[in-house]
């Protein structure tokens, strides 16, 4: 895959996992050790019609129009902020669902600091069991 005229090799996912009925509406990333300090090019988010659990087991959710995405570098800066984490989906898997067709979300060489990033909803979403919302990053 190229992107920006340049090949690809790295990839890692990164799951953000929802603990079952949580009353929060913000939940950090955890620590991604194998991401410290590594240029971004590229996030997706999976949804469950491609991806239906995680690697550990946990089901992963389908980002929906009251989810939204921050990331912040490492100076505390939060260049993406409050995004629809539907433009992360990069394909769509069923009809009459609300997703996009972007190819996923290029953002050009930045570094993400994943303990100070986020997800927050709109609403509160008290579900009975956990979930997750799984994002592949593409980095250099």
């Amino acid at each position: 895959m190229l992107l920006n005229k340049q090949a690809t090799s790295n990839y890692q996912l990164v799951q953000l996992t929802i603990p079952s009925n949580s009353p929060n509406q913000r939940f950090n990333f955890l620590d991604q050790p194998l991401l410290r300090d590594k240029a971004i090019e590229k996030i997706e988010c999976y949804n469950f019609g491609f991806v239906f659990y995680s690697p550990n087991g946990t089901p992963v959710a389908l980002p929906s129009t009251n989810v939204f995405v921050t990331f912040a570098t490492d100076n505390g800066n939060e260049f993406i902020q409050n995004i629809p984490a539907l433009e992360f989906n990069a394909t769509s898997s069923f009809a009459g669902g609300y997703t996009t067709m972007n190819g996923g979300f290029n953002i050009g060489l930045r570094k993400i600091v994943f303990p100070k990033s986020y997800l927050t909803y709109s609403t509160s979403q008290s579900v009975g069991g956990a979930y997750c919302f799984l994002f592949g990053i593409y980095y250099k």
